[in-house]
């Protein structure tokens, strides 16, 4: 079993205090719980994945969607991989303070990693529980973590029958910290700006145009959402909104360094 690494961290690590943030995100961004008909039809999300202070609010927005949404059979969630080149899958049961969510255990033939290292799919995974409290004993997830895009492992997830895909991606890393500065004024403006840029790609499914223009770009995922909008055109999915959109100079109003926040919802 894969056990928490970022639980008092991250997000809460008792159970009592996990489903209180959780539901204070919620009021705090789309301003309530989730309802409780599952009748939208949802094939892919983006969701941020830093902690919960900051890109929570965020993460439920999206999580609002997906518990409005038609069950899958598996969550498949590509993860960031901020650690490594290779894409890497896991088969082991993951813990968090809600128990335990079960690994699907779908083989798509590349190299097996322990993800200790990785927070970008457990940040995910506290929501997913919270949203599907009916459901806890039928959640299973496939986690995958990729920094690049590669065309064969689209294809072999698009092979998978009834999933919903969840990318685990930040928008751009801008500072000294990240050790990218490419404008000195109007931060918070420019900011929004190059994110725009990328999210515009993704609204249109432009893959092309996304590859080229976040090639220099520091969105730590987009190999993740490249590897999204793949395959999205493989199912023949066209429809993509924006539901959430702020930075972490936003929270702390303070933009020296800060992080961009999208949360984005591809129609089944």
């Amino acid at each position: 079993m894969r056990p928490t690494i970022v639980a008092g961290s991250f997000y809460e690590s008792s159970f009592t205090k996990l489903e209180n943030q959780i539901k204070e995100l919620f009021e705090k961004g789309p301003g309530s719980l989730p309802i409780k008909k599952r009748e939208k039809s949802i094939f892919a999300v983006i969701a941020p994945h830093a902690g919960y202070s900051f890109s929570g609010k965020c993460q439920a927005w999206v999580y609002k969607e997906l518990a409005e949404a038609k069950f899958p059979e598996v969550y498949v969630i590509l993860g960031t991989n901020h650690t490594s080149s290779y894409n890497v899958i896991n088969y082991e049961d993951w813990e968090t303070p809600f128990g335990i969510i079960k690994n699907a255990g779908i083989n798509l033939k590349i190299k097996e990693d322990n993800m200790r290292q990785e927070h970008s799919i457990e940040v995910q995974l506290p929501f997913l529980q919270f949203i599907n409290k009916d459901h806890l004993k039928d959640i299973k997830i496939l986690p995958v973590l990729t920094n690049h895009y590669h065309e064969e492992l689209c294809k072999k997830i698009a092979e998978i029958k009834n999933f919903i895909l969840i990318v685990s991606s930040d928008f751009t890393h801008f500072g000294p910290n990240y050790n990218y500065t490419p404008f000195i004024y109007n931060k918070k403006e420019n900011l929004y700006g190059l994110d725009r840029k990328a999210i515009d790609f993704i609204l249109k499914l432009d893959l092309e145009g996304f590859l080229e223009y976040t090639k220099d770009k520091t969105i730590c995922g987009k190999g993740a959402i490249a590897n999204m909008i793949k395959i999205c055109q493989l199912k023949k999915k066209t429809k993509v909104r924006l539901v959430d959109y702020y930075t972490s100079g936003d929270i702390i109003k303070d933009y020296t360094n800060a992080v961009g926040y999208g949360g984005l919802i591809v129609e089944s």
